[in-house]
């Protein structure tokens, strides 16, 4: 099963989750993969709701690529400088 994020995992959450996938045929919106993610259209931190109309079925891959966009976004388009292992 996958990770119940922004929701936690209370019933409600579960059964939202479960409504999204099962109306997207468990299909992933972006490329039509298997979807075993469902994600928030608008994050709950910018004033996003569980509400079905803004949960999303999603892959993986693109779950996981909508995430990275969502944390650029937030660190300003900015990666942190990483050092070198070597030097830590």
């Amino acid at each position: 099963m996958s990770r119940a994020w922004a929701g936690g995992s209370t019933r409600q959450w579960r059964n939202q989750r479960q409504r999204a996938l099962d109306r997207d045929g468990h299909r992933c919106v972006d490329c039509t993969a298997p979807a075993v993610e469902v994600d928030h259209i608008v994050g709950r931190g910018d004033g996003g709701t569980d509400d079905l109309e803004n949960l999303r079925s999603l892959c993986v891959r693109c779950h996981d690529r909508y995430t990275r966009a969502q944390t650029r976004r937030a660190r300003g388009g900015r990666r942190p400088r990483e050092q070198h292992p070597g030097l830590i």
